[in-house]
């Protein structure tokens, strides 16, 4: 478990929906595929947040770091974003998807047991391609209170 911060700069910010039985990670490269032509390209990892929204249907956000700056495409639902920035965090690895339910509780655990308050919010998942497979780093963001100071 870490503490830190989630930092991308030139992002895209590209929100959709997508039922359970859909591939997820497939509807994730299709969003990175659409900049592979262009002038502008992906530099980083995707970064997303899930949320349920109803029976067996989620709300994906994902964030693509690029190498330039974007104009925001409302036909496409991107919106561009000159920095990304998540803090303070507790974040955990993991390499499956079913994993993520058990790194949420870790997370949650080891900010109890410090005395931390985690934001009500959706996780950040850093999805990074090695390989051989997909690696994940789950990233919750911490309220900060008047007078806190994390280093």
């Amino acid at each position: 478990m870490e503490l830190g911060m989630l930092v991308m700069p030139f992002c895209v910010k590209i929100t959709f929906d997508i039922d359970e039985d859909d591939d997820w990670i497939e509807g994730l490269d299709t969003v990175n595929e659409f900049f592979k032509d262009k002038d502008i390209y992906p530099t980083g990892p995707i970064v997303f947040q899930r949320k349920p929204i109803g029976i067996g249907e989620f709300e994906y956000t994902a964030y693509i770091s690029l190498n330039d700056e974007l104009k925001d495409i409302p036909e496409l639902n991107i919106e561009y974003i000159e920095m990304l920035e998540v803090g303070p965090t507790l974040s955990e690895k993991c390499f499956e998807e079913e994993e993520f339910e058990q790194v949420y509780s870790q997370i949650e655990f080891a900010a109890k047991e410090n005395n931390l308050q985690i934001k009500d919010q959706p996780y950040y998942h850093v999805m990074v391609d090695y390989f051989g497979g997909t690696a994940f780093e789950i990233y919750a963001q911490l309220e900060l209170s008047d007078g806190d100071v994390y280093e």
